[in-house]
């Protein structure tokens, strides 16, 4: 009986100690398949914050961007007029979470756009499991729990679609590895990796004697813990989840607050953006509440802010730009309204009724304001600004309308010597319907063949040779008459006719030049002028140069005249690159009007520049102007020790010639030696030698030493 006891009670405490290790046990497997549950969960909640900042950014900013023209770029950071790409703004999102939670490590990745590996080695094991199971099955959920070093880790994997912007976005990268992937082939996978608690003390369940003696002590203190710990357990997880649940909705919501920040306002400036500014005005110009809604629209433009820029640097134009975006909101009042459109080009709106009189004086006011100097960097700087104003409702029921109209007036204030204003009125409304009906007329000319090439002969000096002629466009309007080229031609820019304007005059001077060919005629070097449009487009200038060898004319047979007009201003970084390409092809280079811009010296040093054509303002008066036969001489010096031709535009008379010919200038044009004329009148020339030996041998020895002096003496 005793030893029966004895064995009963040995028995009852084996089958205590083997309760506690069950008990325990199950306490471990439903903990660790809780925990699992939960990471999982977890996991999945992380996941879902970043798709959705992901799909909302992809789908509605990246859109609104390409729409609208804002730049998007990996380092937006430095870029004040880009955005980033909708996987940097993700993985920036990512690395705040992963910094703020030390056992969070999310990450993105996939085989198509966008792809971000895992730090390390490359992609574990895991990852590549992921990426194969993901691409073979249409599941698009897996995980797994593995050993890490601070203990087991909880692996979750979801496949993913990028939308169709990203992928857009992707491919108009230059540094896109890609340009073909297919919104179709484009699975991602994301990644969430979290620490779960580390193994039990009970030695992964296997009986000794340390343990039974363990279990004999903490029987009773285990079963009595048992409710309180699973209690505690359940509501410690519970808080945590509520705590993450409000710490993902604080971060998704402070996303949302930084995607609409890149969308509606200017990152340097702070201002409001074009896309702001455009809702703003729609909503005012749509306004049918029955009320009085008046108000004044204001474009402002920088004058000459890009050679600040070039000049200085891009942080001192960012500068000067906050200070003018700062000078503007402090000018205006009450609940008036100011945006940054784009570059140095600012908008606003006063509000209210505004008499002339108090409009002029308020715009006076922004100029003044704005004009004052500034340093920046110990860089001194005196800003100024050109202003166009159009008033709602009389100048315009829509946001277009009112723009355009003063763009008009911006446009002519900067006609007028900017750093001033101009208010679109009646005037301007008699000249849109001007420019109306000679647009009109313009493209029946285009459409009747009207327009016709003229061709001005360049003569040289010294022996009165033709050495070639320049191509002039013309038009022979069946009741006007002849209309001049600069009645016609501003027109034809500012309604889009300048390009078959060009292509015209190109292949017309093509098709002349070969049938003075087939006829044995030599008219020598052609010159045609190229507009700036043109010039800024290299597939284009090819396209116009190879129009010329399908009907066997050489490039080395062409020259090309441009202005200072077409390498100044925006948009002309890249044509020193293009002028040196088409010279490389054989093209002659001229710079015509030389003289009246302000940057001549310059480009004469950074432009492939054949010829030199003295404008004709400067030749007209030569013969009793001082400063311009001062002008005129030192040009050609100039010219000549850089090894470049020099040809006199607008020679009229014999005295102009013969000071042209003292200075050692080159060539000539001008109604002295003939008008433009259409091609049959340039056929007699061709077939003479030196066609105006006699005129340019009037005076054979020119003038004098002695009496240049005499002369400058005389005009002084």
């Amino acid at each position: 009986m005793g030893g029966s006891k004895k064995y009963a009670i040995l028995l009852l405490i084996a089958g205590g100690a083997l309760l506690v290790l069950i008990l325990y046990r199950t306490i471990v497997f439903v903990s660790e398949h809780i925990e699992t549950a939960l990471a999982r969960e977890d996991a999945r909640s992380y996941a879902k914050i970043i798709s959705d900042v992901q799909v909302y950014y992809a789908t509605e900013v990246v859109a609104h961007a390409k729409k609208n023209g804002i730049k998007i770029a990996k380092d937006y950071k430095k870029r004040g007029d880009a955005i980033p790409y909708p996987a940097t703004f993700t993985h920036g999102l990512a690395d705040k979470l992963n910094a703020k939670y030390g056992d969070l490590n999310f990450r993105l990745y996939s085989d198509a756009p966008f792809y971000e590996r895992p730090r390390g080695d490359g992609l574990s094991a895991f990852d590549r499991e992921a990426l194969e199971h993901f691409r073979k099955t249409d599941e698009n959920e897996i995980y797994r729990i593995e050993a890490g070093a601070a203990g087991p880790q909880f692996r979750f994997a979801r496949a993913v679609r990028m939308g169709e912007s990203c992928v857009e976005c992707h491919n108009s990268h230059p540094d896109s590895p890609r340009k073909d992937w297919k919104v179709g082939d484009v699975r991602g996978v994301q990644r969430v990796a979290i620490n779960l608690p580390g193994p039990s003390f009970m030695n992964d369940g296997y009986l000794n004697p340390p343990t039974v003696v363990v279990a004999l002590l903490c029987f009773i203190v285990m079963v009595s813990l048992f409710l309180l710990l699973f209690v505690i357990t359940k509501y410690n997880n519970e808080r945590s989840q509520r705590h993450v649940i409000k710490i993902k909705n604080a971060e998704l919501q402070r996303a949302k607050e930084n995607i609409e920040q890149f969308a509606f306002f200017d990152s340097v400036t702070t201002l409001p953006n074009r896309t702001y500014f455009q809702n703003h005005m729609a909503k005012l110009t749509s306004d049918d509440s029955g009320q009085s809604n008046e108000f004044c629209l204001l474009i402002l433009d920088l004058d000459h802010f890009k050679s600040i820029n070039d000049r200085y640097s891009h942080i001192i134009g960012d500068n000067l730009l906050r200070i003018i975006g700062q000078r503007i909101s402090d000018a205006l009042h009450g609940n008036d309204f100011v945006a940054r459109l784009s570059g140095d080009e600012f908008a606003a709106v006063l509000h209210g009724s505004i008499e002339l009189n108090e409009l002029q004086w308020i715009v006076t006011t922004i100029i003044d304001t704005i004009s004052q100097s500034t340093e920046i960097q110990n860089v001194v700087l005196t800003p100024s600004v050109s202003i166009g104003i159009s008033r709602y409702p009389q100048d315009g029921q829509s946001f277009d309308q009112l723009l355009s109209c003063a763009g008009l007036a911006l446009n002519k204030a900067k006609n007028r010597g900017r750093n001033t204003f101009c208010i679109f009125d009646n005037e301007f409304k008699s000249e849109i319907r001007h420019k109306d009906s000679l647009e009109a007329e313009l493209k029946n000319a285009l459409s009747d063949g009207e327009l016709e090439v003229y061709y001005q002969p360049k003569v040289c000096l010294s022996t009165g040779g033709l050495e070639g002629f320049e191509a002039l466009l013309r038009w022979i309007h069946p009741t006007k008459g002849e209309v001049t080229p600069d009645s016609f031609l501003p027109i034809a820019e500012e309604r889009g006719l300048i390009m078959p304007i060009c292509e015209l005059v190109a292949r017309r001077v093509a098709m002349d030049m070969q049938s003075w060919d087939k006829r044995e005629l030599c008219p020598g070097n052609v010159a045609i002028n190229i507009h700036a449009d043109q010039l800024k487009n290299l597939e284009e200038m090819d396209r116009l140069v190879s129009l010329f060898d399908d009907y066997g004319i050489p490039a080395e047979r062409i020259t090309l005249e441009i202005t200072e007009d077409c390498v100044v201003g925006r948009g002309t970084e890249s044509i020193p690159d293009i002028l040196r390409k088409l010279v490389q092809r054989g093209c002659r280079i001229s710079l015509d009007d030389f003289g009246t811009g302000f940057a001549s010296l310059t480009h004469l040093k950074n432009l492939p520049v054949h010829e030199v054509k003295i404008d004709r303002s400067f030749v007209s008066d030569i013969a009793y102007n001082k400063e311009s036969v001062l002008i005129v001489r030192s040009i050609v010096e100039l010219s000549q020790k850089l090894g470049m031709s020099v040809v006199a535009e607008g020679i009229e008379t014999m005295d102009q010639l013969t000071l042209l010919k003292y200075f050692g200038c080159c060539y000539g044009q001008g109604y002295l030696f003939l008008p433009p004329s259409p091609a049959a009148v340039t056929d007699g020339l061709l077939n003479l030698h030196e066609p105006f030996n006699g005129l340019v041998s009037h005076r054979p020895n020119t003038i004098t030493d002695r009496e240049y002096d005499q002369l400058l003496r005389t005009i002084a």
